[in-house]
């Protein structure tokens, strides 16, 4: 993934402990965070957790997450640097059958004064033998195991710091993002270079004009070995919120996003997005009300690919904007209830990164690959909070109409996405539990949709997957833990109407650590121990069993 100051702050985090990798923080924030569902970017998100090689227990989002869910009307966080602690490099690095490899460095110079850098950047990939999946019951064959080579990679390298000041602060950071693939069908190769800037006021009672923005900007290519193909991408997005306090309790504020996907090579296009959000917020000691309607709009340029226009799809023009918190128990239970609505531009860099294999050729003629989502309406309630600040959870549920969803499908005989009109109703269950020498995280989600039923020519999400952590602590001197992740079969048909499904699938693994020193430890993973047939999307298994393991340094 692009690297991001999210990911170099947490690796300085992790240096702070004897054990970097695994070692957790024993203190949860005092205050609920906000904790709320993004409204589906992938319109059917993955909801299976891919568990990294570091146990990260910070399963609830931050009210400043960075450039993947930065909720700017919230307004409760500003980038802040991390407590130096003498340590200046983190280094984890590890190799093992069946040729996985991983790598992650962080540089963390010491600045005195308000600035703060870190240097560093990751590594993750797999290189060897892949199942051939039947594409007429997407199974493989595990008493005639025919398979091909390839590989899956992932790299990324960057800058990231900050600037912190009395009434705000400022954080950046630039670098480089690869995902580079080998399949049945043919490579690929995208390379991309950019950054994200990030901008907040504190939120002191004596402020009057309260403002938050994140721009981020990515720009390359992905190149495909079939034709020596390759398409140009720019992708430019902008968020942030900016209004008046008139008061503790009252605010008007107004949400503003832009997005803009400029595509050339394989084909040309141009395709985005404006949003504007005008809202009155309230709060009190136990009451916050955010009141707004968006108003929205996307664009494209009218460019057909393979008789498809690109981005195609209108907006509704408005959308409600609503949510409702009320602590009950301050700083122990907040309930809340929102609905919402929005449009979501598909981007070609944002499928990528949730399917590496993803490319320009896939559904040839037979479906659109890039189209825009609308959400007319999401209505979602829940209650999140903590036990004796030990046990935090989330749990919410609700209803959503989905547009012109994204998908996976099958498309003649490849795996490629559509896009397709359902209604989903929705559970989700996040927890943690950090009472050392245990801790233990998890959750569940829940997904029921009308795909199926209504012959799209589609696949429905899982109903049910999840994901559970537990790892022990022998004196920060042993670390050992599981884990497992798991969904159930996905139905749905192809496009001749023919029912098929992927199977349902457990992730079961183990985790060790020993710290020889409080500069150096060793680490191993096993993997897939059940060695199942695990298919994130249709006609690409993931491995078998897998054991990789290596060295971690901090310096």
């Amino acid at each position: 993934m692009f690297i991001l100051s999210g990911l170099l702050a947490g690796g300085i985090a992790t240096a702070q402990n004897l054990n970097p990798t695994v070692e957790v923080t024993n203190e949860y924030e005092g205050k609920l965070m906000e904790v709320h569902k993004p409204l589906q970017e992938m319109a059917v998100p993955d909801s299976l957790m891919r568990f990294d090689l570091d146990f990260d227990y910070s399963v609830f989002e931050t009210k400043y997450a960075g450039a993947a869910d930065f909720a700017p009307y919230l307004m409760e966080m500003r980038p802040q640097r991390e407590v130096y602690t003498g340590r200046k490099l983190f280094v984890k690095a590890g190799a093992g059958l069946a040729l996985k490899t991983f790598g992650k460095v962080v540089f963390s110079p010491e600045i005195k004064g308000p600035f703060y850098i870190n240097i560093g950047g990751d590594h993750s990939g797999y290189f060897g033998k892949y199942h051939y999946i039947d594409q007429y019951s997407l199974k493989r064959s595990d008493s005639d195991p025919k398979t091909y080579s390839g590989y899956d990679m992932a790299n990324s390298a960057g800058v990231a710091g900050g600037y912190d000041w009395v009434g705000g602060g400022l954080s950046f950071n630039v670098g480089y993002e690869g995902i580079h693939t080998k399949s049945f069908l043919t490579k690929t190769g995208m390379n991309l270079f950019g950054g994200t800037v990030q901008l907040a006021s504190n939120t002191d009672e004596d402020r009057t004009f309260l403002y938050a923005a994140k721009a981020d900007v990515k720009f390359g290519k992905d190149s495909y070995e079939w034709n020596n193909a390759s398409l140009g991408l720019l992708d430019v997005n902008f968020e942030g919120t900016f209004g008046p306090r008139f008061n503790y309790n009252n605010s008007i504020l107004a949400d503003v996003a832009f997005q803009y996907n400029l595509y050339n090579g394989q084909f040309d296009a141009k395709v985005g997005q404006v949003a504007i959000t005008p809202k009155y917020v309230y709060s009190s000691e136990y009451f916050r009300a955010s009141l707004g309607v968006r108003f929205a709009y996307v664009f494209n340029s009218g460019d057909p690919y393979m008789g498809f226009q690109i981005g195609k799809f209108n907006s509704q023009i408005f959308y409600p904007d609503v949510r409702i918190d009320y602590q009950a128990v301050p700083g122990k239970l907040n309930l809340f209830a929102a609905v919402t609505g929005k449009d979501v531009v598909n981007s070609y860099t944002s499928i990528k990164r949730n399917f590496h294999f993803f490319n320009a050729w896939m559904g040839m003629n037979v479906s659109p690959l890039l189209d825009n989502t609308r959400i007319p309406l999401r209505a979602e309630a829940g209650l999140e909070g903590n036990f004796s600040s030990k046990f935090r959870y989330h749990l919410s549920g609700g209803y959503s109409r989905v547009r012109n969803g994204l998908l996976d499908a099958m498309l003649s005989d490849e795996s490629g996405v559509t896009y397709q009109k359902y209604n989903l109703i929705f559970g989700d269950l996040r927890f943690a539990y950090d009472g050392k020498p245990v801790l233990i995280d998890g959750g569940l989600d829940v997904n029921v949709t009308d795909i199926y039923k209504k012959e799209r020519t589609a696949f429905e999400p899982a109903k049910f997957s999840g994901d559970l952590r537990v790892r022990y602590n022998y004196r920060d001197r042993i670390i050992g833990g599981i884990f497992a992740e798991g969904a159930s079969a996905r139905r749905g048909h192809d496009m001749g109407g023919y029912d098929l499904k992927i199977p349902g699938f457990v992730n079961l693994g183990l985790q060790a650590e020993f710290a020889f020193s409080r500069k150096i430890s060793f680490w191993a993973e096993a993997g897939n121990l059940l060695n199942m047939n695990i298919q994130r999307h249709p006609m690409y298994s993931d491995p078998g069993l897998s054991l990789i393991g290596g060295i971690i340094l901090n310096l």
